[in-house]
């Protein structure tokens, strides 16, 4: 590695959430506009992790209110083919949908920029640990990036 430039993602000025990491195997001095790309992506894969949570929250709540129904044994009773009683549930899952299919866009398209930089990119969270890198970023450290980020990163 030869030249690096990052970028963290904070919620507010103390509090990082995330940071990711360009590397290139030449020296060289990174571009106003090779910068900005870095704080985009790291941006955006922000955005799509809490996407991914979001979409995870919403699975496990739409989980036990089956299991509440299921518990419930809602059904319905008939008597001299009349209904005697009818219960349920309905769920209006149109936000749902519009979340998974904004997630899924989202992420296709951060996964074909993240792939196609020529430099090496990888997301570091706050431990020091590398959580996402492309090909480049393996490339450039075969023998890992976990040593060095946590130095670099334990100040974070």
């Amino acid at each position: 590695m030869r030249a690096m430039v990052s970028y963290t993602v904070r919620v507010g000025q103390n509090q990082p959430l995330c940071s990711m990491v360009a590397i290139s195997s030449h020296p060289r001095r990174w571009t106003a506009s090779e910068m900005k790309l870095v704080e985009e992506v790291a941006e955006r894969t922000w955005s799509a992790l809490e996407k991914i949570r979001i979409a995870e929250t919403l699975r496990k709540t739409e989980e036990r209110a089956r299991l509440a129904i299921e518990a419930a044994e809602l059904a319905t009773g008939e008597w001299d083919g009349q209904p005697l009683r009818a219960s349920g549930i309905m769920f209006d899952n149109t936000d749902r949908k519009e979340v998974q299919e904004a997630l899924q866009e989202s992420e296709t398209h951060l996964s074909a920029i993240f792939e196609s930089l020529p430099i090496g990119i990888g997301v570091v969270n706050k431990r020091g640990r590398i959580t996402h890198c492309n090909k480049q970023m393996e490339y450039y450290m075969p023998k890992g990036f976990y040593r060095y980020s946590v130095r670099v990163w334990s100040g974070v």
